[in-house]
């Protein structure tokens, strides 16, 4: 539900704007005043109202934005703490893998363009600004098809011919990534609509562990983490109902998506 409170503030300053008109029009034939002063001081009257109101509506919309940035900086410090966690749990403490999450910088309905959201093990990785779109990579099959299930990915010995006709890689995209040799993508789904992928949990290892990676029950635990990456992103504001990701830039007051 919208937050109506920005609303209560513009809508009593009409009143009384109104009231104060329709008093003065009342008062007119029994002031003794010249009528030119009587709408002077109507004038005033409104205007100091109208101010009044602005300057209360800008302290909400300060307090309500603070409230947002404090529950997002709070959500996103758990998402990466989940994706730490999940580094260290999914394939067990001797294998290397790092994680991330892709959402979309744009509606899902103007196109693909997924982007690493929050990761852990990146740092400085050749792929750190990788970007998919439609049908591009794990990520980018999960996302443009809305698919369900987990994808595994083994690229272990996949030349570049492969990653270009059953991944959609152009060669910028297979040089950052040509140490990446196994992949594990997991939808993340809309916490409203489970029919709609929103994201995408993204798993790999420089290792060929696809045997791992194809277990059940790494698949399972993997679902259960994007589930809980989810609840986060849904409750911080991180996206919109369309799936778009919200910038910490954008000025808009997004309290209608948590």
């Amino acid at each position: 539900m919208k937050n109506k409170r920005p609303y209560i503030v513009p809508t009593l300053a009409s009143i009384i704007s109104y009231g104060v008109a329709i008093s003065l029009s009342l008062a007119i034939q029994s002031w003794q005043w010249p009528m030119t002063y009587i709408y002077i001081l109507g004038l005033v009257g409104v205007i100091a109202t109208t101010f009044s109101a602005v300057s209360v509506e800008q302290r909400v919309k300060k307090q309500v934005q603070v409230k947002l940035n404090t529950n997002r900086d709070y959500c996103e410090n758990n998402i990466q703490h989940i994706l730490e966690r999940a580094t260290k749990t999914l394939v067990g403490p001797t294998i290397k893998v790092r994680a991330n999450v892709f959402l979309n910088a744009q509606a899902k309905n103007q196109g693909v363009d997924l982007f690493i959201a929050f990761h852990f093990g990146m740092d400085n990785a050749p792929d750190f600004d990788i970007r998919f779109g439609h049908l591009e990579g794990v990520a980018g099959d999960i996302y443009s098809r809305n698919k369900k299930k987990p994808i595994v990915a083994d690229l272990s010995h996949s030349p570049e011919e492969k990653l270009d006709s059953i991944y959609k890689l152009d060669p910028g995209q297979i040089a950052k990534t040509k140490h990446v040799k196994t992949i594990l993508g997991i939808p993340i789904f809309h916490p409203k609509d489970t029919e709609n992928v929103i994201g995408v949990f993204h798993i790999d290892s420089s290792d060929p562990i696809v045997n791992i990676f194809n277990l059940k029950e790494t698949q399972e635990e993997a679902e259960r983490v994007a589930n809980l990456l989810v609840a986060f992103i849904w409750l911080g504001g991180i996206v919109e109902r369309n799936g778009k990701w919200i910038s910490r830039v954008d000025k808009d007051l997004h309290s209608s998506y948590l």
